[in-house]
């Protein structure tokens, strides 16, 4: 007798989709929610890093340009204070020509707004500007004190209220002496902070920025925002003594002691001058871009996660109407088999078969469901949706493309995925695949895409890879694209901005040549190349032959005449764009020589020395009766017990060969017997 089966207990109709559906679901909340997790750290991670590198990169715009500031300001200091070199006071006070020049040096340079001459008292005798009735005493100023005492030659002030100019400002001053060496007074030069704060708020501008110049003695000179001259001094528990103090440059975040406000703070001591640029950025403000973003990839992700739900659900429906279908058939089965005690099992073959085939029916509706349901999303988001397959073919792009590169979807489903992509761009795609198929989460890239209209625009994807639910294996691509030409452009006009700015600080402002600051950068810079290719470096130090009588004789405007047609010999004469030309204070001039012996600095300085001589400017009073340049030279190849000051002494000590030869001539370091060490400066 046939023995009929029977529907085995421990298997209900809804176990086996249940379980499908579980996973399904929780597929659908973890992968999201996973993909957005990684998204948001490595933003905000990138944002902070971003952050700090713009911190950095415009604190040493600010320290350029402060120095370029304090170095014209010491340049004017030194021409004034030749100028009143041999006369007294009395003749000082009434001189109208003197006056006059104050006058033309302060309307020259924006940079001063004031300029002072105070006697040995302190008392101010003479000024750019008409001196008020009542006598003005700087004898209890701090920068006063400091050159009475002749700790210094030069001194920075603190910030106060101006006496004659009003307002806020402070002061940089010189040290007079007298023929025997006693201190004879100063020439005081004025700064608003408002010259440094404009500029600053133009490089940086930024709700939460705070910017200071602050002395190494705690005193703040300037701050953006604007600080009150009475409470100008930091306690001993300020940022800047927590932090700054003690160090030449750093980065580090604290949290302002005013407004409470936690910044991303870069600092840099000014040079030789004892004095620190400190400049902060608000993270909280910064961090708002990321929580923008967050909120839009959060977004993404729970349309994702409900996207897949929905899928999840539609699918189990779908089993449940072919297990349902399957468990008819073996009952009508089991029906036929009790009634006529066989089966023919061609017939159960196929009325499974049959079965099978409608739960395939079913889940290709639902998988058409899932479809539409994409559709929908995609086609209604502003940002663009690309279904990109392994064999690099687009599958499907939604509507928003059209917006971004004026081609409509149907024109581009089909084509491979770098069509259209710039050239240049193009290797980024194959490096984004291979991160994918390596397992990475998800990959960003930005490139360009070419416009119907023939113009670029710049497109930023975030990629990441769909499996196969059944496989497991890597079926596509999907891709969210967005339009940022507009940041791109945005980002390169800042840079561009700031490449300028950099320039204009790194560059003397009367010669057009590099600056003293820039100079020594650049030589520090070569000096270490130098060491790590085993290659050499020469320089060259230039000073205009008798320059103080050419002044005295001519006046200042014509010796600026003089310097700045020297420095078109001097840029007329390098050629390479590795040599660097360097007004390095007064009139001495400077030329670093990348990867050049001795031999070939030598013909450097002699076609300098040569086109200078050939400009036959009249000099009644020089070694030649024209203008004239003496060179030092040297070159060295750099080992562990040489340094950049080693290379300037030899430099410097041709130099003052070449004066005491009888000028207008190159001498090189190496032909000199006597050893570098102290020596009496000759006369102009």
């Amino acid at each position: 007798m046939l023995a009929i089966p029977t529907k085995p207990r421990s298997l209900t109709r809804r176990s086996l989709p249940l379980r499908g559906f579980r996973m399904l679901a929780i597929a659908a909340v973890v992968i999201p929610a996973l993909w957005f997790g990684c998204l948001a750290a490595y933003d905000r991670g990138r944002l902070v890093d971003d952050l700090a590198d713009d911190v950095r990169d415009r604190t040493d715009i600010f320290y350029q340009h402060a120095l370029n500031v304090f170095e014209t300001h010491q340049l004017a200091a030194d021409r004034i204070a030749d100028l009143v070199a041999g006369r007294d006071w009395e003749e000082i006070a009434r001189s109208d020509s003197l006056r006059a020049t104050l006058q033309a040096i302060r309307s020259r340079y924006p940079q001063i707004q004031g300029i002072w001459l105070a006697d040995a008292s302190g008392l101010v005798r003479l000024g750019a500007d008409i001196l008020p009735p009542r006598p003005i005493g700087l004898a209890g100023r701090d920068y006063f004190r400091v050159l009475q005492s002749g700790a210094a030659d030069y001194a920075l002030g603190g910030l106060v209220r101006g006496a004659v100019l009003g307002g806020p400002n402070f002061n940089l001053a010189r040290r007079l002496e007298r023929p025997d060496g006693a201190f004879n007074g100063a020439v005081i030069t004025t700064v608003y902070p408002a010259y440094f704060s404009d500029f600053w708020a133009s490089v940086a501008p930024h709700p939460f920025m705070m910017s200071g110049l602050v002395r190494g003695d705690r005193m703040v000179m300037m701050r953006v925002p604007a600080v009150d001259p009475d409470a100008a001094l930091l306690s001993g528990d300020s940022i800047f003594a927590r932090n700054v103090e003690g160090h030449d440059r750093g980065l580090f975040r604290d949290i302002g002691s005013i407004d409470g406000v936690e910044r991303l703070y870069a600092f840099r001591k000014l040079g030789r001058f004892d004095a620190y640029i400190v400049h902060g950025v608000g993270i909280e403000t910064a961090l708002r871009v990321w929580r923008h973003d967050l909120l839009i990839n959060g977004a993404v992700a729970g349309i994702s996660a409900a996207v897949l739900l929905g899928f999840a659900l539609i699918v189990l429906r779908g089993a449940e109407r072919e297990q349902a279908a399957h468990y008819l058939a073996a009952e009508t089965e089991l029906a036929r088999a009790a009634e006529a005690g066989r089966r023919d099992a061609a017939e159960a073959h196929a009325a499974e078969l049959e079965g099978f085939n409608a739960g395939l029916a079913d889940a290709e509706r639902a998988a058409r469901a899932s479809e539409a349901q994409f559709r929908i999303l995609a086609e209604h988001s502003s940002d663009a949706i690309l279904r990109t397959g392994l064999d690099g073919i687009r599958r499907y792009i939604s509507p928003s493309m059209f917006r971004m590169t004026g081609y409509r979807p149907e024109e581009l489903v089909g084509l491979p995925w770098t069509q259209l992509v710039h050239p240049d761009d193009r290797p980024i795609l194959q490096v984004a695949l291979a991160r994918l198929l390596g397992s990475a989460p998800y990959t960003e890239v930005t490139l360009r895409w070419l416009r119907k209209d023939g113009s670029w625009v710049w497109i930023e994807g975030l990629s990441t890879l769909v499996h196969d639910p059944g496989t497991g294996l890597p079926e596509e691509v999907v891709t969210v694209a967005r339009d940022v030409t507009a940041r791109k452009q945005a980002e390169t006009a800042l840079a561009d901005a700031m490449e300028e700015l950099a320039r204009q600080a790194a560059t003397d402002a009367l010669t057009g040549l590099a600056n003293r600051g820039c100079f020594d950068n650049t030589l520090e810079r070569e000096w270490r190349r130098a060491r790590r290719e085993e290659r050499p470096l020469a320089l060259l130090l230039l000073d205009v032959d008798c320059f103080k009588f050419y002044n005295d004789d001519y006046g200042h405007p014509a010796g600026d005449a003089v310097l700045r047609a020297i420095a078109g010999c001097m840029q007329g004469a390098i050629r390479r764009p590795g040599d660097t030309a360097a007004r390095h204070g007064g009139e001495e001039f400077a030329v670093i020589l990348p990867n050049t012996h001795g031999d070939g600095a030598i013909q450097v300085a002699e076609a300098i020395r040569t086109a200078v001589a050939e400009l036959a400017l009249p000099h009644p009073r020089g070694s030649a009766e024209i203008v004239t340049v003496s060179i030092g030279v040297a070159a060295v190849l750099t080992t562990p017990d040489t340094t950049p000051a080693s290379l300037i002494a030899s430099a410097d000590a041709a130099l003052y060969a070449a004066k005491s030869a009888g000028r207008n001539r190159t001498v090189r370091a190496a032909a000199i017997e006597t050893s570098v060490g102290r020596r009496e400066q000759p006369a102009a």
